[in-house]
């Protein structure tokens, strides 16, 4: 006997996990008819247990990205979709998205039990307290419930607002600079255990942030924003290992901008013939960060090369697990990043050596990959 054939659905992208959680585009913003918009055009995606950056400086406008999306500001043009639902014209406290604010904005005559018990609707008394254990648990908070805000650290107050957002059950939290109140240290430690916390649960992320080093070490993917625009979005390796502009490529890290003439993977420079990462035709600017350089002695009398590079050291920052040296080479000032047991000192003869491929961020004509 045949055993019966079963009809199998074909695979979707939502069950596949292809379909973006968050979907933003053509977000724009503007305060006043006569000003230019503080959010121009924007457009992103997130998955599901992605977490997201928006980078850039103060005024490029991502605070104001993160209220359109969480609903706190109306938007003037583009969509707002979440799990396939359009989020554009419902009010914040329905489209289902947890917010922790900058300042925390806990309230201080709740105790941290209230405090994330306050967003929690439409359930009974017994499983309200039950789910609000459940997420003090999850944060390591459980014996400080019965406390008030102000009897508690900057890193344990972040922790309870992270909470606050979370106990309703969202799909997607936005966090609007969060670490920024906390010491150096605490910093660190903080960010690793919410990290951590948003992985565990599959919640999605979007941070803003104007701190590079904590979008690159936060985010799975960033988008480095400028004047309400996004100038360039990746992983936060791709977008720092080859920027698409100056702006990004001075934003997310020291690095040297230099002219050349490019002729396909090479280019002429002031630093000699540079080798490029990806070809190019022309008067080119060109991206070298301080660690593609490194210091030697120069080579003396007998053994001086006209292509030599001597340059002189003008200054010496010592970082601890690194030192930052500032070389004059002819009419140029260089950024060169060495390991802390580099010798040389302001006032020393160097020869430069160039030890990476430079990228071009702009005044070029690129040539395909084939050509």
């Amino acid at each position: 006997m045949n055993a019966p054939k079963v009809e199998h659905p074909a695979p979707t992208a939502k069950s596949l996990g292809l379909e973006p959680l968050l979907s933003v585009s053509g977000l724009t913003k503007r305060f006043h008819p006569a000003l230019p918009p503080v959010v121009q055009e924007v457009s992103f995606q997130v998955k599901q247990g992605e977490i997201f950056a928006l980078l850039g400086p103060s005024g490029c406008g991502k605070t104001t990205t993160l209220r359109l999306i969480a609903g706190f500001e109306p938007a003037d043009g583009g969509k707002v979709v979440m799990d396939s639902k359009n989020l554009s014209h419902l009010p914040a406290e329905d489209r289902g998205i947890g917010f922790v604010f900058q300042d925390y904005a806990l309230f201080p005559h709740l105790s941290v039990f209230g405090n994330v018990a306050f967003g929690l609707r439409g359930l009974s008394p017994k499983a309200r307290r039950a789910r609000v254990e459940e997420v003090l648990s999850l944060v390591g908070l459980t014996v400080f419930k019965d406390r008030k805000p102000a009897e508690l650290s900057g890193g344990q107050q972040q922790r309870v607002a992270l909470a606050r957002a979370i106990a309703p059950g969202p799909q997607l939290i936005l966090l609007d600079e969060p670490f920024s109140s906390l010491d150096a240290a605490l910093r660190q430690s903080t960010r690793d255990e919410v990290r951590a916390l948003l992985k565990h649960n599959q919640i999605g992320a979007v941070l803003v942030t104007h701190d590079q080093e904590e979008a690159l070490s936060f985010a799975d993917r960033l988008a480095v924003m400028r004047g309400g625009r996004l100038e360039q979005t990746g992983t936060p390796e791709a977008v720092y290992a080859h920027p698409q502009t100056p702006f990004v490529a001075q934003f997310l890290g020291r690095t040297n901008l230099i002219p050349g003439e490019a002729k396909g993977l090479e280019a002429e420079t002031p630093l000699g013939r540079l080798v490029l990462t990806q070809a190019a035709q022309g008067a080119v600017l060109l991206s070298l960060r301080p660690e593609g350089l490194s210091l030697a002695s120069p080579l003396g009398q007998f053994g001086i090369s006209a292509r030599q590079l001597e340059g002189e050291v003008l200054s010496r920052e010592f970082k601890g697990h690194d030192l930052t040296y500032r070389v004059r080479l002819g009419s140029r000032e260089l950024t060169v990043q060495e390991s802390p047991e580099s010798p040389f000192q302001p006032g020393d003869k160097v020869r430069l050596l160039v030890r990476a491929k430079a990228v071009v961020v702009g005044g070029q004509d690129k040539l395909g990959a084939g050509d």
